[in-house]
């Protein structure tokens, strides 16, 4: 199938809703059925080298988990918890109150969906060295997408949501890195040797780039219409790693994202093993 990169004036959220019920009309309403909801108060730093995460996670279950790192605080649980553990999540989405906890949920139905990634890696060993694996792989398919052999001498990346490890591994094969984020600790800052700018600067750099890599928190901070759209118009490759909406990842693909490597909870962060799945525009 050709490789369409056009919303077709419909925004990402919006198709991933519409296509809930198309994809489900088969299958058993007992998939669908929330069994939970968390909510992590999350702080973590895999190695000095790395920025410090400071989030709110939730994370909702189905027959499996969604997630969603959230540009929200102070989430409460416990009215929303009562109003919807049991039911149909189909059902449900609109009586949501909290975009995070949507996110969650619908990640959460999507892991009902069969997918057939490219190609899956199971990591395991503490977080730090998992860390540093999944760097590889989701550099991987930078080369993959923009030149042959494993040196990106000369292209330019920019990095939206920032990863320390990943703008580490780019700048060590020779690429040129820019790094955006809408964290206002971390503005300012370097990482591995790049200065972090303001997302307000996302058109600029993605103007310029060879390829925009981005996390999946683009979905949450409600910036990923327009950066998929950005890509299409200056003709950037886009590859989009994610935590948040995991299981968004062949949808991605289908929406003008070249390359989707999604993480599903539980995260690197944790011990045991951790699954990182590929999926390529070329297979959708």
């Amino acid at each position: 199938m050709t490789h369409q990169r056009e919303l077709s004036g419909s925004t990402v959220l919006g198709t991933l809703k519409d296509d809930v019920l198309r994809l489900s009309k088969d299958m058993a309403s007992e998939d669908f059925r929330l069994r939970g909801l968390f909510l992590l108060d999350l702080t973590f730093q895999p190695d000095p080298a790395e920025r410090r995460f400071r989030y709110e996670v939730v994370v909702a279950q189905t027959t499996g988990q969604g997630a969603c790192y959230s540009a929200e605080t102070g989430i409460d649980l416990n009215p929303i918890s009562d109003e919807l553990i049991g039911k149909d999540c189909r059902e449900t989405n609109s009586s949501i109150r909290h975009s995070s906890v949507e996110l969650a949920v619908l990640d959460a139905v999507y892991s009902a969906f069969p997918n057939s990634p490219e190609d899956s890696v199971l990591l395991d060993g503490p977080a730090f060295d998992k860390s540093v694996q999944r760097a590889n792989i989701v550099v991987d398919e930078v080369t993959r997408l923009l030149c042959r052999g494993s040196d990106l001498r000369g292209k330019e990346i920019v990095n939206i949501g920032v990863v320390g490890n990943f703008i580490r591994t780019l700048r060590a094969r020779r690429a040129i890195v820019y790094a955006t984020d809408l964290d206002q600790s971390i503005i300012g800052r370097e990482i591995a040797g790049v200065q972090i700018e303001n997302g307000e600067l996302n058109e600029d750099r993605i103007a310029d780039a060879d390829l925009a890599l981005v996390t999946g928190m683009v979905l949450s901070t409600n910036t990923v219409d327009e950066i998929i759209q950005w890509c299409h118009q200056y003709d950037t490759k886009l590859i989009i790693f994610a935590e948040t909406g995991a299981n968004f990842a062949a949808a991605y693909c289908r929406m003008g994202v070249d390359t989707a490597v999604s993480e599903p909870f539980p995260f690197y962060i944790f011990s045991g093993l951790t699954k990182i799945n590929i999926y390529r525009a070329s297979r959708n």
